[in-house]
């Protein structure tokens, strides 16, 4: 019975939280609350909605006399390394020229057709505490596991207060004494900047908080913080004009998503799109990475990194692979072989 569900965690609670909704793409729903998805590039209207219509023991005694199938997955195949390295070269000589920042997404693609996905969502739902943790299947999207540590867009609709974040910058846990290096630093100081730029053309208050380092499983990042007012109808507005941001894309956004396409053999399908949840009290929209898209046919991982014309190469394919080993190994466990 292939019926759209969302299994989502939030950073700080416990105990996940479960939905389905049989009738989609009918709302029916017993609550307010929705889990929302949309993939790469695609505006919040847009984004598939997963309704609070039945929990699980409801959803078990249901019978569904035309259970959804899902659409087929693109067909995606592990990222070429010397087509990697090659697609890199050739951005970093442009950005030597012009400057700026892209985003460059690496694919790696598992021969597992049956995942244990829940057992993979416990394991890594455990792991990253401080991140935003999901497991959800629509039609549409497919099946896709993930936990992005990265605010988008969150609003606490009765007092009008909104956080967002600058998210960039990548180094082992291990270099966590060290000084960070100019290129990570260049890196996020762009999508702050950028942050900073939609937010005042929304017509905004908001505070720039310090940049500070944050853990992430096995790796380290930068972030700065945003904070503001805003009344929630303006939201809509705020998020499609900060997705995707130049942690996802890169800056000028226009130049960036351009050359991402020429670039990268794949699609990135939902990777880099946004997903979160929505209700009465608030809304909180998180970029969708550090994910995999389980299908019937292979089980696929994305990751990307920032090039600037400071990149080496081979340093960020490194950082690629970097990203995915903690969801790699649990995805290894969990496949019934």
């Amino acid at each position: 019975m292939n019926v759209p569900f969302a299994l989502y965690l939030f950073p700080g609670d416990k105990v996940p939280t479960f939905f389905a909704n049989p009738s989609y793409p009918q709302t029916n729903s017993r609550s307010d609350r929705r889990f929302v998805v949309a993939p790469w590039l695609a505006p919040l209207r847009s984004a598939r909605v997963v309704a609070d219509e039945c929990d699980a023991e409801s959803l078990m005694a249901l019978t569904v006399s035309a259970p959804l199938r899902p659409a087929a997955a693109q067909a995606v195949e592990t990222t070429d390394k010397a087509a990697y390295l090659e697609g890199v070269r050739s951005v970093v000589r442009r950005l030597g020229r012009e400057g700026g920042k892209t985003v460059i997404s690496s694919v790696i693609c598992l021969d597992y057709k049956k995942i244990d996905a829940l057992a993979a969502a416990s394991e890594y739902f455990a792991i990253h505490p401080e991140a935003f943790c999901y497991l959800y299947f629509t039609p549409d999207t497919s099946l896709w596991l993930g936990a992005s540590p990265e605010i988008i867009y969150s609003i606490d609709k009765q007092r009008g207060r909104f956080k967002t974040m600058a998210f960039a910058g990548t180094r082992p846990v291990e270099k966590r004494d060290e000084p960070w290096d100019i290129k990570n630093i260049d890196e996020q100081r762009i999508v702050a900047d950028y942050i900073a730029d939609r937010l005042a053309a929304c017509n905004v208050k908001f505070d720039e908080k310090p940049v500070i380092t944050v853990d992430y499983g096995n790796i380290q990042h930068l972030c700065t913080f945003f904070e503001g007012e805003a009344d929630a109808s303006l939201t809509e507005k705020i998020v499609d004009s900060l997705n995707p941001t130049p942690a996802l894309a890169g800056y000028p956004t226009a130049t960036a998503i351009a050359e991402i396409a020429r670039v990268e053999a794949h699609s990135r399908d939902c990777y880099g799109g946004i997903v979160g949840v929505d209700d009465s009290s608030a809304t909180r929209i998180y970029v969708n990475l550090r994910c995999a898209r389980l299908s019937q046919t292979s089980t696929c991982l994305f990751a990307g990194g920032g090039i600037t014309a400071a990149s080496v190469p081979e340093d960020e394919w490194t950082e690629t692979r970097l990203k995915s080993k903690l969801l790699n190994s649990i995805i290894e466990k969990s496949a019934k072989r």
